[in-house]
């Protein structure tokens, strides 16, 4: 279990269509990863298309619901609201995207243990941004084009600051400072004549 590199827009792993988990499949390191990048990321939801993995495998973390979900199906939902988004494949990124108010979800837990459960306002909207991304779906997908050219040149801005930033921190190479670059050229030639009649 580990922090994972976030996949950022527009790279195009983003855009595959997970794989639902097989019986067989050991998720536990997945879902693990997946809670320790939340963490470190301060996000509130990951799948994990967005590290890499195209498994159908998401991670929800509000103050209503911790956990995680394994091949989650959206099986009902109810009304709809356009509240604003981010998302952490899209850094400084937030717009209003049109989201059902309340979802039933048929999903199952690392246990094994298969659950229907109703979620309601907030964790409605992590749960489908989630899944969405599970099919390849972006939350730019319902915007216009030029919004989207937008988005594309806010996260560009974001991750260039991000790697200036970095490279400005890296320790550069001091110059050599003289040692006598303090001095006067008066007491630069006083002592330059000294050292002259001293090696005769």
């Amino acid at each position: 279990m580990a922090f994972r590199r976030i996949l950022k827009y527009p790279d195009n792993e983003l855009r595959q269509r997970s794989i639902p988990v097989s019986e067989d499949d050991d998720v536990k390191d997945l879902v693990g990863d997946l809670f320790d990048t939340l963490n470190v990321s301060g996000g509130v939801g990951l799948s994990a298309p967005q590290i890499g993995v195209h498994k159908r495998v998401i991670f929800v973390s509000c103050e209503q619901f911790t956990g995680e979900m394994i091949n989650p199906i959206i099986k009902e939902t109810n009304g709809t609201s356009k509240l604003p988004e981010g998302c952490l494949s899209f850094p400084g990124v937030s717009e209003d995207i049109e989201r059902s108010d309340d979802v039933v979800v048929e999903y199952k837990k690392l246990s094994g243990e298969k659950v229907t459960e109703k979620f309601t306002g907030f964790p409605a909207q992590i749960v489908q941004h989630e899944v969405d991304h599970l099919n390849g779906v972006l939350m730019i997908d319902s915007l216009s084009r030029l919004k989207r050219s937008k988005v594309l040149k806010r996260v560009q801005k974001v991750k260039k600051g991000v790697y200036d930033m970095l490279n400005n921190s890296l320790e550069k190479t001091p110059k050599r400072i003289k040692s006598e670059s303090h001095l006067s050229k008066k007491e630069v030639k006083k002592r330059k004549s000294r050292r002259k009649q001293n090696r005769r």
